[in-house]
């Protein structure tokens, strides 16, 4: 009689999901981006009353929420949503998760577990980095223009 012991762990490697949680409690916190004239701007991401909200800071004075006239709340970004702001190479290595409204998209990147190397492997193994406990890296995108911007921002502090 065969056993298919073997065959489990196999099995509940491919299993595992490939996709990012979504943004939550541990991405809360202070972010800057600069200017083009070099200034730094500094936003603050928080969860009040179950909702995302995000702030501008100043980092002499006040926090106040960034201005919006409609569709203001931030709800969880779709898959297709997800593909017309990150090209295909990336999404590939990338695991997304983002947040946006109206206006702007707030997105944590992370790198994807991938699947071991082998004949089914959707990638060259040689093309692969060993899974790291890397930090995660932050965008956010301008959506108030025909095609998504771009914003660079860094993690200044968590909450």
């Amino acid at each position: 009689m065969k056993t298919l012991i073997p065959a489990i762990p196999v099995v509940l490697v491919f299993a595992i999901s490939a996709v990012a949680a979504d943004i939550s409690e541990s991405d809360t916190g202070t972010y800057f981006s600069k200017g083009r004239d070099g200034t730094a701007r500094y936003f603050v991401l928080e969860m009040v009353g179950g909702k995302w909200v995000w702030k501008d800071k100043d980092p002499a004075g006040p926090i106040a929420k960034v201005a919006c006239l409609s569709d203001c709340e931030y709800r969880v970004t779709t898959d297709a949503e997800n593909q017309k702001l990150f090209p295909t190479e990336q999404r590939q290595f990338q695991d997304m998760a983002c947040i946006k409204n109206i206006s702007f998209a707030f997105c944590r990147l992370s790198q994807k577990q991938l699947p071991p190397c082998g004949p089914s492997a959707p990638t060259p193994c040689l093309v692969r980095q060993a899974p790291t406990a890397a930090k995660p890296s932050y965008v956010m995108f301008a959506l108030f223009a025909g095609k998504p911007a771009l914003i660079p921002i860094w993690r200044v502090e968590p909450q």
